[in-house]
């Protein structure tokens, strides 16, 4: 076809099938750009960047974007917090026991005192050589 010739039935539909082909390419990019913003392609893209939630890697590799990411926080938090109070209740414990025995120790030197007393022998040695 030339500039001089009228355009033929064959033109009309090459430019409806050109059309189309646009369409259909700027359809599937719409797609594929709020499928992107929804946080669809996070996990693999987090590598290179182009994660569109912030996204973060545990200890063991396991990558968390988005509110996965947000969950995964808290439950870390909530764990911490869980530690901390076990290791106070340990502590306290501890002091329990130790208290409990120092309580048990004075009471039987007491008991061990008096029981001294009442048979006659001395209770140091410093009385024995005096």
């Amino acid at each position: 076809m030339t500039a001089a010739e009228p355009p033929g039935p064959d033109s009309s539909k090459h430019w409806y099938q050109r059309a189309s082909s646009r369409i259909l390419i700027v359809l599937v990019l719409a797609v594929l750009v709020v499928a992107w913003r929804a946080g669809t392609f996070d996990h693999a893209l987090v590598n290179v960047g182009l994660n569109a939630k912030p996204c973060a890697r545990n200890g063991f590799g396991a990558t968390f974007c988005g509110q996965e990411l947000a969950e995964a926080q808290e439950r870390q938090a909530q764990s911490a917090k869980e530690s901390e109070a076990s290791v106070v209740k340990g502590e306290e414990e501890g002091a329990r026991i130790k208290r409990e025995g120092e309580e048990t120790d004075a009471k039987l030197q007491r008991e061990s005192e008096e029981a001294q007393r009442q048979i006659g022998e001395p209770e140091t040695p410093a009385e024995v050589s005096g």
